[in-house]
């Protein structure tokens, strides 16, 4: 009642759009809690183009250039930050572990990992996928900031890079303590309080979107729900393995590689990324590479098989950079938005 009663007339055709858009977004995701799906995704959704001012983008550097900076991120184990298993490199592809309560063993450990070893003090991270290697795409970039302490943030953003511009979508604030957190639709001329708390793991809770995973995986949570379907499996079955490998793109870190096979379940219709053709798959092969120096998931490759026998593969490298101070294309982009909130009438 509260979003009604501060929209004027003109708007009120968003709402109803928007209303449209946030319950088939439910209906088609809101009770898929396996593990994430690459396509589709709300973002891919037609949104309205948000009237607010673009942002010309910054070169960015290499793709190999972009992990979290060695500067500021622990790179050795210490006591206090470093995986807690010893690494069985017995257990390659021919040897893979497909006992599942190890597996959860080490999706905990990576888990674990992988949270301390972020930044503990103030600055930001910036998430975004490559899909099929192919940097300069258009794609949704989801930025945070980090309070310093640890695991905490107070701000999300949300914006596409298309065409060498930055144009923000969403923006959920929480900086001011003694106010509650409000989410900003740039795409909907809208601006709403919220209660959710600042969220690294799901960006669906801040910013009504996201991809998955996000500033954080939460890999274990999606296993265990796995292994609850399968004693339920309503004519899909999904099968689990693990194994641990070098990689020499890694400087020879080591990888461990989940695999998880789906074969029967819904008819879910797909699309290729590269022909564009449509298609329904009667099984699914995904592999999740974690780099053991971070316990992060660094890549995914997906390989479905449809019901006429034709195989597709995709895959996407999962970028995450730390910046103690933003870039300017991005704080300008920032300053775009908060102007933006500024002038909507009834936005705190």
């Amino acid at each position: 009642m509260h979003i009604l009663e501060t929209l004027t007339n003109k708007k009120i055709s968003k709402v109803s759009l928007f209303l449209s858009f946030i319950l088939t977004a439910t209906l088609l995701f809101g009770c898929n809690t396996s593990l994430p799906t690459p396509v589709p995704t709300p973002e891919q959704a037609q949104l309205p183009v948000p009237n607010v001012e673009s942002v010309m983008a910054t070169e960015l550097p290499a793709f190999t250039d972009m992990p979290l900076n060695k500067e500021t991120l622990p790179t050795e184990p210490t006591e206090d930050c470093k995986l807690s298993l010893e690494t069985p490199w017995e257990h390659d592809k021919n040897n893979p572990i497909t006992d599942e309560n190890r597996i959860l063993e080490i999706l905990n450990a990576l888990s674990d990992f992988e949270t301390c070893h972020l930044p503990g003090q103030e600055g930001w991270l910036l998430r975004y996928d490559i899909w099929e290697g192919k940097r300069e795409e258009d794609r949704s970039e989801y930025l945070t900031h980090l309070t310093g302490i640890p695991v905490a943030c107070d701000l999300q953003l949300w914006y596409k890079r298309s065409n060498g511009k930055l144009t923000s979508y969403r923006l959920y604030d929480a900086r001011e303590s003694a106010k509650e957190p409000n989410l900003l639709y740039m795409d909907y001329d809208l601006c709403v309080k919220v209660t959710e708390p600042c969220d690294l793991k799901n960006g669906a809770q801040n910013l009504g979107t996201g991809t998955d995973p996000y500033f954080l995986s939460d890999y274990t949570t999606a296993f265990l729900h796995d292994q609850t379907f399968n004693a339920n499996p309503q004519n899909r079955i999904v099968e689990s393995k693990g194994w641990f490998t070098r990689d020499s793109e890694q400087n020879g870190e080591g990888l461990f590689v989940y695999e998880r096979t789906v074969s029967g379940g819904n008819a879910t219709i797909y699309t290729d990324l590269i022909t564009g053709q449509a298609y329904t798959p009667i099984k699914q092969v995904r592999h999740i590479y974690f780099d053991l120096a971070s316990g992060r998931p660094v890549r995914e490759v997906f390989e479905r098989t449809s019901t006429e026998g034709n195989v597709y593969k995709t895959s996407r490298d999962m970028v995450l950079s730390f910046y103690t101070d933003l870039p300017q294309d991005l704080r300008s982009l920032l300053d775009s938005a908060e102007a933006y909130r500024k002038n909507l009438p009834g936005c705190p």
